[in-house]
C-alpha cells in the first residue's frame, strides 16, 4: 500500500487510520485527515506509530503533529526516534511534540527532567536554526526552575549563528522580556481588589477585536507564512509588531498566531465577523 507522495508506510495490515496517516502528506487532503485523527484520539495511535517511521518525512511531521495534542505514551519510543531523523521539520516537531506541556490534551505528559536535557542538546547541536529556535522555545519556560537553561539561553543569544535563534533566546535569557514576564512573584499579603486587569493572552485578543473594529487590520497571514513565523519562534500582530509566537506587543494586541487559534477553537468568536 502506497503513502500520500507515493511512498510506502511499513507493510502491515492497514486500516482506515493507516489511510488517514498516508492522507497527511497529500496537500488537499491533509487538513481533513488531521481533524479526523486528532478526533479519534488513542484509537489512532497503533496507526500514527506507524507512521512515525514511513519513508516520507511530511507523514511524519503530520503524525507528531497529531501526538503534539493527543499524546499517548505508546507512541513515546517511535517519537524519541525521530529527534534524530535527517530531516530538521521532523526533528523540530518530535521536540515539540514530546515537550510543548501546552499542546497536551491527554494525561501523558513528559516530565520536565526527561525532555530538557534534550532540547538543551539539540540548541546546543542541532544544525537546522528551525530546531535550535524550538528547543529555545521548549527550555525558556524552564529557566527559572532549573540551573543549567539559562546559561545554555545566554550561549545561544550571544553565540549562534542565526539572528533569528538569538533574538528569540535573548527573550528567555536573563534580562529578557519574557524572563522578566516569567519571574515567579513573591507571595502578597491580600489587599483590596482594584479595578484593574492584567494582560494575559485573553485580553489581548480581545483588544485585537476592538482595535479591527477602527482599523483595516484584518489581513491575516496564510498558512506557509504563519508557518515559517512560529518555526522561528515569531508572529506578527496587526499592527505589524513581531512578538514571541504566543505573545502580545506592548501596544497590548495579540499574535495572529494567538488570534488564529482562537478562532479556530471557537468560531462564534468575535474575530469571525472580520473575515
Amino acid at each position: 500500500m502506497v503513502g500520500g507522495r507515493g511512498r510506502s508506510l511499513p507493510s502491515r495490515a492497514w486500516t482506515s487510520y493507516d489511510r488517514l496517516v498516508a492522507d497527511l502528506a497529500v496537500k488537499h487532503r491533509k487538513q481533513h485527515a488531521y481533524g479526523r485523527l486528532l478526533s479519534a484520539g488513542a484509537a489512532a495511535t497503533p496507526a500514527l506509530r506507524r507512521g512515525l517511521t514511513a519513508d516520507d518525512h511530511q507523514v511524519r511531521v503530520g503524525c507528531l503533529k497529531v501526538l503534539d495534542h493527543t499524546m499517548d505514551e505508546a507512541a513515546l519510543p517511535e517519537m524519541i526516534a525521530n529527534l534524530d531523523h535527517p530531516e530538521g521539520e521532523v526533528r523540530k516537531w518530535a521536540l515539540h511534540a514530546l515537550a510543548c506541556d501546552r499542546c497536551k490534551e491527554g494525561s501523558c505528559r513528559p516530565g520536565e527532567d526527561d525532555v530538557v536535557p534534550v532540547a538543551l542538546r539539540m540548541l546546543a547541536e542541532d544544525r537546522s536554526r528551525r530546531v535550535r529556535s524550538m528547543a529555545v522555545q521548549m527550555v525558556g519556560p524552564s529557566v527559572h526552575r532549573r540551573s543549567d537553561v539559562a546559561p545554555a539561553l545566554e550561549r545561544a543569544r550571544d553565540t549562534d549563528v542565526h539572528p533569528v535563534v538569538r533574538k528569540v533566546a535573548g527573550w528567555w535569557a536573563p534580562g529578557g522580556t519574557l524572563y522578566e514576564r516569567h519571574r515567579p512573584r513573591p507571595a502578597r499579603t491580600a489587599r483590596p481588589r482594584r479595578d484593574t486587569r492584567a494582560m494575559d493572552a485573553d485580553t489581548a485578543i480581545r483588544n485585537a477585536h476592538e482595535w479591527f473594529e477602527h482599523n483595516s487590520g484584518w489581513a491575516p497571514p496564510d498558512d506557509d507564512t504563519l508557518a515559517e513565523w512560529i518555526a522561528d519562534g515569531v508572529c506578527r500582530c496587526p499592527d505589524e509588531c513581531l512578538v514571541a509566537a504566543e505573545g502580545w506587543c506592548e501596544h497590548g494586541l495579540a499574535s495572529w498566531a494567538l488570534i488564529l487559534a482562537a478562532l479556530a477553537r471557537d468560531p462564534r468568536n468575535p474575530a469571525a465577523n472580520h473575515r
